[in-house]
């Protein structure tokens, strides 16, 4: 009975866990995707411009390089938040784990004993 009861806490424990772990994965995907995706358009509007504007063509690509470089930076920035984000939910996450064995197995436990 105590087992039974054990395992199940620890494997609904372990489930959430993957659980978080596989969304916070997949957002940090999608961000990665969309910045990617958001580079790859300013480059290439920046390239348009550039062949289709050649008498602007100086302005355009000092423009197109500036924010290219400001793009690049943001998504450094974005991406070094992110990784720090998910280390700390990690954390968090392995602490609930913990505490929620820690807390529920002295219960089971006890009723165990008293029942």
């Amino acid at each position: 009975m105590l087992v039974g009861l054990l395992s199940v806490t620890v494997v609904i424990g372990v489930v959430i866990a993957v659980v978080v772990i596989v969304v916070i994965v997949t957002v940090v995907v999608v961000v990665v995707i969309v910045t990617v995706v958001i580079v790859v358009m300013v480059v290439f509007a920046g390239l348009v411009s550039v062949s289709h504007l050649t008498h602007l063509t100086i302005e355009v690509v000092v423009i197109n390089n500036f924010l290219t470089a400001v793009v690049i930076i943001v998504v450094i920035i974005t991406v070094a938040i992110i990784v720090v984000m998910v280390l700390s939910l990690l954390n968090i996450v392995l602490k609930i784990i913990i505490i929620t064995i820690v807390v529920i197995i002295p219960i089971i436990i006890i009723v165990v004993i008293i029942t």
